[in-house]
């Protein structure tokens, strides 16, 4: 199934440097940023990891769009709808964060998979019980994550 994947900018993203170049390697077609900061924030963040080219810019969800981030989740789909011209079915939409306000839409947005990782301030409990079907020590362990998103 292809997936459409919303990546948390604030998460550790030093540790998807092995997700993002295997990644590829599955059927996901659109990868994005959802993050309460602007894009231009959220790029200079990821390039200074060099991990910008991972991230489609265009189709994300930030904070230019609203101040909440359970906006942004659809904000994002519909960009990525109109560039395909077609709908996106809410069982391939992913969500990957590590705070409950990741999470905030995941619910409303139908996210089939919505992935935390430990990594920001919140705890493990924190983020499962903000709405993470699964939840990560880091993204580190690449294993792990393809399985999470399976």
């Amino acid at each position: 199934m292809t997936r459409f994947v919303l990546w948390d900018i604030g998460l550790t993203l030093i540790d998807a440097r092995g997700f993002g170049s295997r990644r590829y390697g599955r059927a996901l077609a659109d990868a994005t940023g959802l993050t309460g900061t602007l894009a231009e924030v959220a790029f200079r963040k990821l390039e200074s990891f060099e991990l910008h080219h991972h991230i489609d810019f265009e189709i994300g969800g930030f904070g230019a769009a609203s101040m909440h981030r359970r906006d942004l989740i659809p904000d994002s789909v519909a960009k990525t709808e109109d560039r395909h011209g077609k709908p996106i079915s809410p069982d391939s939409v992913v969500v990957v964060g590590d705070t409950p306000h990741d999470f905030a839409g995941t619910r409303c947005a139908s996210a089939a998979v919505a992935v935390g990782v430990a990594t920001g301030s919140s705890r493990e409990d924190d983020v499962h019980t903000a709405g993470a079907h699964a939840v990560l020590p880091t993204l580190a362990d690449t294993d792990a994550m393809l399985a999470a998103l399976s």
